[in-house]
């Protein structure tokens, strides 16, 4: 809107013990120079209200650096509000987005990982891990600054299922074929 620098808000959300930037403040979106200040205040006592930990960073912008791929400060609040169908959302019905992180190298049937977005208040992002288990990432934060090499791509949670059952399986048969050699290992430390 303007050709001098502005101010940009990034709000970090508490989730467990990690921090996630989870939306966007730009004052270039506004004619009014001050409207990152009062939409922050605005955001900081709701999420008060509703005891979401945050933490606000504003910094100077210019007008030339590319948008943020985070949610604005209106898209988020009307993600607290409202569940998918635009109804007030309910307690446990968190709906559940999975993602297959691909590249040049790595398709949507063979990523290179499996992250899911649960749409709870806040958000949780996880990560199925080599250990098998869902972990915390900040894959889709990063994404969205632009910052990670690989893309998500949106896949049912069936897909998911499948891709994930694949490579417990492959952890099994790797386990299996790792046991005999093991087992022989502890008998010669035994001898």
């Amino acid at each position: 809107m303007s050709d001098v620098n502005r101010d940009i808000c990034y709000v970090w959300i508490k989730d467990g013990d990690d921090w996630s930037a989870t939306f966007v403040i730009d004052g270039r979106q506004y004619a009014d120079p001050d409207a990152v200040s009062a939409l922050s205040l605005e955001a900081f006592d709701e999420l008060q209200r509703r005891r979401i930990p945050a933490e606000f960073e504003t910094t100077e912008v210019r007008p030339t650096m590319p948008a943020s791929r985070l949610p604005s400060w209106e898209e988020y609040r009307q993600r607290l509000a409202l569940d998918d169908s635009g109804r007030p959302a309910a307690a446990g019905t968190d709906r559940i987005t999975y993602y297959a992180k691909v590249s040049e190298s790595c398709t949507k049937e063979d990523p290179h990982g499996v992250v899911r977005r649960i749409h709870s208040i806040p958000p949780v992002d996880q990560a199925f891990a080599r250990d098998m288990r869902w972990r915390p990432t900040e894959f889709l934060h990063r994404h969205w600054l632009g910052t990670d090499d690989y893309d998500p791509v949106e896949i049912t949670a069936a897909e998911a299922a499948v891709i994930i059952g694949r490579w417990k399986a492959r952890r099994r048969a790797d386990a299996e074929a790792a046991a005999p050699a093991l087992v022989d290992e502890a008998k010669a430390r035994r001898s």
